[in-house]
């Protein structure tokens, strides 16, 4: 629901994950009135791309196979909302420079990150969005460190071990909430 508020004609939804997200997220733009083209790979076909470079879709979901290879969005649209986070900083930025790139014909491009926040009184707050915000930026970190070769502190983890922490994190969470048990502070 809150995502409308960023939606507009010539707005590139990304999404990684679309198993159970594409279709619904589709059904919500049509039900409001959007045209929608979707690219995410799942054809070889990229007739949704197209259809939205073309002008005959009003917003455009996509997933990983718009990150590379894909040129003259620049040239229909500046304003990306991000459904679901890429695992990577590398990936986050070459979505981004779909838009952001040399020959736009715009003079600034809007990157919508929503961060989807879980409070609850007696069990505190939690959000998935923001873990994967923060894995991004330190991904960064670690490519600015090879680079420019400041290591730094901290380990990394897996994107096995986040999805793991996270759900066990949600799972303490939700227990919280539950009994009434206060937050824990870290």
């Amino acid at each position: 629901d809150h995502v409308k508020e960023w939606l507009a004609p010539k707005t590139v939804l990304y999404t990684h994950f679309i198993t159970g997200i594409v279709e619904p997220l589709r059904a919500q733009l049509e039900e409001l009135g959007y045209t929608v083209a979707v690219q995410t790979g799942r054809s070889k076909s990229k007739a949704g791309l197209e259809d939205f470079k073309a002008g005959k879709a009003d917003i455009l979901i996509g997933s990983a196979t718009i990150g590379t290879g894909v040129d003259e969005l620049q040239y229909v649209c500046n304003r990306l909302v991000f459904i679901s986070l890429p695992w990577s900083n590398a990936e986050y930025q070459q979505i981004i420079g779909r838009l952001h790139r040399q020959g736009s014909r715009f003079k600034k491009v809007d990157v919508i990150v929503p961060i989807v926040v879980l409070r609850e009184a007696k069990a505190g707050i939690w959000s998935w969005d923001d873990k994967r915000r923060r894995c991004i930026e330190y991904k960064q970190t670690l490519a600015d460190a090879a680079i420019d070769g400041s290591i730094p502190q901290g380990r990394l983890p897996s994107k096995e071990e986040l999805q793991r922490r996270s759900m066990e994190a949600l799972k303490k969470w939700m227990s919280r909430a539950k009994i009434g048990t206060p937050p824990e502070t870290t």
